[in-house]
């Protein structure tokens, strides 16, 4: 579990410092990103002796250990959860009332005019991205202990990154809470489809998500999470 946070971590330091560097920014820059998890893919399937290739693998089940994080009694992973989580709104707040926050508000308007004003650039990208690859890491290895059966699909490449970021889009994501609310939301919607319909309508979950997300983006563009804040200050200040 920590090779593979620290692993993470060296990945985001080599991609994000060769990217920021040699000016790889924006558009381009999430490409670089998606590549990069499809060739994870990809070298998991190839590597099938040791990862079980497009199968997957089974976890050695070690019973109730806090050593290796496995417990019978699933609650358990609950309360981990829940303690990440709280922890990860407690850094996005540390970063929203920090220096960082000014500097990569500015970078994200004009990188030239911000380092013309003496931002460090490469430093302050360096630094979110090393932290965002750090907690989705963390994340990845309590959804790991917590399923035990890991897979290509359910671990990397395009459609886990997107799914992702829609659901930080969905809920909002320039609120604390905008990631988790989408998050809630289309989990919830996944499981009332399963659970309502079986295997009838394989997929249907993603076509109602799909379209929720294309109207949100075009009604609703700061997220649901988001636009409710904007109508009580707003409602505040009447």
């Amino acid at each position: 579990m920590l090779l593979g946070v620290l692993l993470a971590l060296f990945y985001a330091i080599v991609i994000g410092y060769c990217c920021f560097r040699f000016g790889i920014i924006g558009d381009y820059f999430a490409l670089v990103t998606l590549a990069l998890g499809q060739s994870v893919t990809l070298a998991i399937i190839a590597f099938r002796d040791v990862t079980g290739g497009s199968l997957g693998f089974t976890l050695k089940p070690m019973g109730t250990s806090f050593l290796y994080f496995q417990f019978e009694q699933k609650i358990y992973f609950y309360y981990a959860s829940l303690v990440f989580l709280i922890l990860t709104v407690l850094v996005w707040k540390w970063i929203d009332h920090s220096e960082m926050q000014t500097a990569l508000r500015a970078i994200g308007e004009d990188e030239i005019a911000a380092a013309t004003l003496g931002i460090r650039i490469i430093r302050y990208k360096m630094l979110i991205t090393m932290i965002s690859a750090v907690m989705t890491a963390v994340g990845g290895v309590l959804y790991a202990q917590y399923i035990t059966y890991l897979n290509p699909t359910s671990l990397s490449g395009v459609g886990i990154s997107l799914e992702i970021a829609f659901k930080a889009i969905l809920g909002g994501m320039f609120t604390p809470w905008g990631p988790t609310v989408g998050a809630a939301l289309i989990v919830a919607l996944e499981e009332y489809v399963r659970l309502s319909f079986g295997g009838t309508f394989v997929g249907i979950s993603q076509i109602i998500y799909g379209l929720a997300l294309l109207l949100l983006i075009i009604f609703l563009p700061n997220g649901i999470c988001g636009t409710l804040q904007h109508v009580f200050i707003k409602a505040r200040r009447l």
